[in-house]
């Protein structure tokens, strides 16, 4: 018996899918990119505030 793979950390991907298995993903909406946008900038503000202090 093969095990199942585990669930891909998002569920949307980047790029469309020309061919092959897509793993469950979908092509996210547009508001879901800004979202993850938002989210990367206020990661990116929080980790250089711990580096600094």
């Amino acid at each position: 018996m093969v095990a199942p793979s585990p669930p891909p950390p998002l569920h949307w991907r980047a790029l469309p899918a020309d061919r092959g298995h897509t793993f469950g993903t979908i092509e996210p909406a547009p508001e879901q990119y800004t979202d993850a946008e938002e989210a990367v900038r206020r990661l990116q503000v929080l980790l250089a505030q711990t580096a600094a202090t």
